[in-house]
């Protein structure tokens, strides 16, 4: 059911998540150069309050890399297979 909720609000929105490969944690800046174009999707364009298991599920099934900085997405990938690509970015 939330997974649903997620892609309703794509549709609100009207993304084309056909074009899109990656995903940009909330954790990361919305407005920024590096990911101003089709390719990639911002959780605030999706659902601003998802939990991490809804991210993680909504990218997996849409084939989505994950971009965040948050180091529990690098954690999950140990104990769930298979998992979505995840790229942990360490400031």
């Amino acid at each position: 059911m939330q997974l649903n909720c997620l892609i309703d609000h794509l549709q609100l929105r009207k993304m084309q998540l056909d074009k899109v490969k990656f995903l940009i944690d909330v954790n990361l800046p919305y407005y920024f150069g590096l990911w101003n174009s089709d390719e990639f999707i911002h959780q605030l364009d999706i659902k601003n309050d998802a939990k991490d298991t809804e991210i993680w599920t909504f990218a997996k099934e849409k084939n989505l890399s994950i971009i965040t900085k948050d180091s529990d997405f690098s954690n999950r990938i140990l104990f769930l297979t298979p998992p979505p690509k995840i790229i942990h970015i360490k400031i």
